[in-house]
């Protein structure tokens, strides 16, 4: 098997109960017609009181399907690894990173700026740091204006002049 046509491990970091719907879809895609390994790493931070439960269940049912079990879904059974750690997030995404060999990491950018999502901004940052080839973070798509902008100008009042050349 040529370097090409090796499969591909992609690492999926849950870092806030679940993944973004634009990481879903970003890595649906890569995961779509190949052989690939998925590893989803559930984090949590070693300050955090509540552990590894997450909103999303984590470890617990809810009544909608998280993302990152969707995506799970997706892949061949044997081609799935799913882990919590508790720690520090990006030392934890990157050594799980080379334990699988994963050749690409996703992360969601976080929605809004929560407080809340402080620590995630900042495990983002220092991953892109220190491993800019394999990190790729899926934003969030941007919202159309609300209203276009012919909308917005205010009306002309005055006398009109006519335009010479």
């Amino acid at each position: 098997m040529s370097p090409s046509e090796r499969s591909r491990s992609i690492l999926v970091p849950v870092l806030d109960g679940d993944i973004t719907e634009p990481a879903f879809a970003y890595a649906r895609t890569l995961l779509a017609g190949r052989d690939a390994r998925l590893v989803i790493l559930c984090v949590a931070r070693a300050d955090a009181a509540a552990g590894c439960d997450g909103r999303a269940g984590v470890l617990r049912d809810e009544v909608a399907t998280p993302r990152w079990r969707q995506l799970a879904a997706l892949v061949r059974p044997g081609r799935v690894f799913v882990d919590a750690v508790i720690g520090d997030a990006s030392s934890v995404i990157r050594a799980q990173a080379d334990r699988f060999g994963s050749d690409v990491i996703i992360l969601g950018e976080p929605q809004g700026s929560r407080a809340g999502t402080a620590w995630i901004r900042d495990a983002i940052a220092q991953l892109r740091r220190e491993a800019p080839g394999r990190v790729r973070v899926i934003g969030q798509r941007r919202r159309a204006r609300a209203l276009p902008a012919w909308a917005t100008r205010r009306p002309v009042t005055g006398t009109l002049q006519e335009a010479t050349s």
